[in-house]
């Protein structure tokens, strides 16, 4: 097995929506990772139900808050 194919910088525990981001900004900062994830098949249910003020934040320094809100429905309320 070759070695330097299989080395990795950073380990990212979990896929949910955090995993997932940290990932790829580890990625576009040049940081080769792996993720791992307890689950063994990928979720068919939400991991989320709307976005934060914060998270758009986020999204903007990442360049697909714009994309993200088009692509978004608008809540105009919520009942739990």
């Amino acid at each position: 097995m070759n070695e330097a194919r299989h080395h990795v910088d950073a380990l990212v525990v979990g896929a949910g929506p955090t995993g997932l981001v940290m990932a790829c900004e580890l990625a576009r900062h040049g940081v080769r990772c792996r993720i791992v994830d307890k689950a063994a098949v990928r979720s068919d249910k939400s991991k989320a139900l709307g976005v934060q003020a914060r998270t758009l934040q986020v999204f903007e320094s990442l360049g697909i808050a714009e994309k993200s809100i088009a692509d978004g429905h608008l809540a105009e309320g919520i009942n739990i």
